[in-house]
């Protein structure tokens, strides 16, 4: 049996499937997602399709494409950063799910506009993206590491309102414990955003399900909680 606050990965992966058969409902959960990847796969297509020919030499050493193209990298840069602003908001439901799936409790379609701890979770959010994206820029590292140890800082936020700070400290001493199960948990993160991101993004509608009962059930037992059966 494992320490208090020390994750048993395979247990994780166990409950995740057992609950995904117990509740298919939270597929449901995942349908937003899958929408709004593609709607916004449509209109990137239709982005593209609207930049003129750009004009280029044989020797390839000039390039011209006019002020049209660079107005339209900027619109599809305003348009990726909003349809992933949307995808982002749309995700907390799935994820608070899986948070009540934790303790017990049936995902349901309310999850998906409920409020609760909505704001920590936002802030949490964001000061968790400064802190990767500085520690990306100073050295790539150290990026790395912040992304690592602060991985569950928001959803301590999003489980409990706690503030930053908090969410912060309990992210990491989670990690700490559990380096090993952590590891796992990102590759698992990362193929399952990988194949979410195929075929328009409709495979989202089976690993975003997947990935958030595994995070909030590695979370639950790293916090040293139990876990409802």
């Amino acid at each position: 049996m494992n320490q208090p606050g020390v994750a048993d990965i395979g247990a994780a992966f166990n409950w995740t499937f057992k609950k995904l058969g117990q509740h298919p409902q939270i597929f449901l959960l995942a349908l937003p997602v899958v929408l709004l990847s593609l709607v916004q796969f449509f209109v990137n297509r239709a982005i593209i399709d609207s930049v003129d020919d750009c004009n280029i030499s044989d020797d390839f050493s000039s390039i011209d494409c006019g002020a049209g193209f660079f107005t339209t990298i900027l619109i599809a840069i305003g348009v990726g950063i909003v349809f992933g602003i949307l995808i982002y908001i749309v995700q907390i439901g799935i994820y608070r799910a899986a948070l009540k799936m934790t303790r017990g409790e049936a995902p349901d379609l309310a999850h998906l506009t409920s409020t609760e701890n909505v704001g920590p979770y936002i802030l949490t959010s964001i000061v968790t993206g400064i802190c990767i994206i500085a520690g990306t820029l100073a050295c790539v590292i150290p990026g790395i590491i912040a992304a690592f140890f602060l991985a569950f800082a928001p959803m301590v936020s999003l489980d409990t309102g706690a503030s930053i700070g908090d969410a912060f400290r309990t992210s990491m001493d989670i990690a700490k414990r559990n380096l090993v199960p952590m590891i796992v948990l990102v590759i698992v993160i990362v193929a399952a955003s990988w194949l979410g991101s195929l075929l328009f993004g409709i495979l989202w509608l089976i690993t975003l399900p997947i990935q958030s009962l595994l995070v909030a059930n590695v979370y639950r037992q790293g916090n040293g909680e139990a876990v409802a059966p």
